[in-house]
């Protein structure tokens, strides 16, 4: 102390000419060192955010406080923009962050590396909230807007990464249930938000203009994972494809208790990936199960259709028939009409000028009746050669059943079994077969019946040898 005393007042009472002069610059620069000297290690501070302001650059200013002093804080622009969202003043937040000096204000601050809001997700969760709302009051949360998926689509697109478990899983699922569907992959990054960009470009690939690749319904999806992880998911260029998306779409992101901005944009919220693709595509087993009965349906509805062709066909040439019958005999009756007034009132020229009125009127009546003649005609010899085609199809399937019957007639003929050796007794008389011994009492006039050929024989009566005496056929 007693040298800090007699240091200070010398030091006051050099002489101008021999004092030693410091620059701001150069002050502040070592204040500034002994700081980061001293806390040469970041440090977490938690206070209430105040004055939170955005630089054209990027970068945020802003101030911590408590009940009895404030902090500056910097948070530079690539810092700024790895947060989902920005604090806003009033929110309590945690901030990790390196003690200096801005030299050109010589001010105290805290330059900041990483900031959390606390509670909650914190700004995971502020930015979720705020995109969902931005997007709701534009409508496209809208379930009216939502399209409802294909019953049978013929092209599925899958969004997701070629390298997941999601794109197996499918894969197999879409295999198993519907294996005539064309499956079209888009990969891309899933993981974190800077593969939202990527997602954005392969959502854009499906579509039917120059360069896209056409599909009925695309799925997007990926397997579950942490929250950043799934955040691409949540972002508005994302939500944004998604809504843009020719085609109805589903969101297939995540496990079921993970939701994202996409599950409620999408025509389709599926729980995990392979709910995605089962929603995506019919049960063709139980399609298969539901078609079996319909061959005999069909069947009979086209024997009704031939039936009700053939009888309105036939109605149909009779009432032409009758019109062209009464059109016939009306003009018939007009020319008789008029060429008994030709004779009757007009001398020779009048009576040409009938006569050549009457070769015109002949000459129109015989277009006409020859003109709906052969419309008559050529409707008949269509509707003819549908009948034909119906009914050769009738016949051909009769055949094939015809067929299919004598085959099973012929594998239970017992012309088989006489063909194996055995023969077949029958009464010559009655014709009734012979099963047994008593059947055929002594005397009893008996037919032998051989694959080729037959005896007559007379029973000698029932015994348990040979019971049987064979007669000259």
């Amino acid at each position: 102390m007693r040298s800090a005393s007699t240091t200070w007042p010398i030091a006051r009472t050099v002489e101008p000419e021999k004092r030693k002069f410091f620059t701001v610059s150069a002050v502040v620069a070592r204040a500034d060192e002994v700081l980061r000297e001293r806390a040469p290690h970041a440090i977490w501070v938690r206070g209430e955010v105040s004055n939170w302001k955005r630089s054209r650059a990027g970068h945020c200013f802003f101030c911590l406080k408590d009940e009895k002093a404030e902090l500056s804080c910097v948070l530079w622009n690539d810092d700024a923009n790895a947060l989902p969202a920005l604090p806003a003043d009033g929110m309590e937040a945690d901030v990790c962050g390196k003690i200096g000096l801005y030299v050109h204000r010589g001010q105290f601050r805290l330059e900041v590396e990483r900031l959390e809001t606390t509670g909650g997700d914190g700004l995971w969760h502020l930015a979720r909230e705020r995109l969902i709302t931005q997007l709701r009051t534009e409508g496209l949360l809208d379930e009216s807007r939502k399209r409802a998926l294909p019953g049978f689509p013929e092209r599925v697109g899958l969004v997701t990464s070629a390298q997941g478990a999601a794109l197996q899983d499918m894969w197999r699922t879409m295999r198993r249930r519907a294996w005539w569907i064309q499956v079209a992959v888009s990969g891309c990054s899933v993981e974190g938000a800077e593969s939202a960009p990527d997602i954005v470009r392969a959502i854009r690939r499906f579509g039917s203009g120059p360069g896209q690749t056409p599909v009925d319904v695309v799925i997007l999806a990926r397997g579950g994972g942490s929250r950043e992880s799934l955040w691409a998911f949540n972002t508005e260029a994302v939500a944004r494809a998604i809504a843009a998306c020719p085609v109805p779409t589903i969101s297939a992101v995540g496990h079921e208790t993970d939701y994202t901005v996409a599950d409620f944009v999408a025509d389709y919220r599926a729980a995990t990936p392979t709910a995605g693709a089962e929603h995506a595509t019919p049960d063709g087993r139980e399609l298969l199960n539901r078609l079996g009965g319909f061959p005999a349906a069909l069947r009979v509805k086209l024997e009704r259709a031939v039936s009700g062709a053939s009888g309105d066909l036939t109605s149909r040439a009779e009432q032409l028939e009758r019109r062209v019958v009464r059109r016939h005999r009306s003009l018939a009756e007009r020319l008789a009409a008029l060429e008994k007034t030709v004779h009757a009132r007009a001398p020779r020229e009048r009576h040409r000028r009938g006569q050549e009125r009457l070769e015109v009127l002949t000459a129109a009546l015989y277009r006409s009746v020859s003109a709906g003649q052969e419309r008559a005609t050529a409707g008949l010899l269509a509707r003819e050669k549908e009948v034909h085609r119906a009914m050769e199809l009738r016949v051909a399937r009769l055949e094939q059943e015809l067929r299919r019957r004598a085959a099973e007639t012929e594998s239970r003929s017992p012309l088989r079994v006489l063909a194996r050796g055995y023969t077949v007794v029958t009464h010559e008389e009655t014709g009734r077969v012979v099963r047994e011994p008593d059947d055929a009492p002594t005397g009893t006039p008996l037919r032998l019946q051989f694959q080729h050929g037959a005896l007559r024989a007379v029973s000698a009566g029932p015994e348990h040898g040979s019971g049987t005496e064979a007669a000259d056929g």
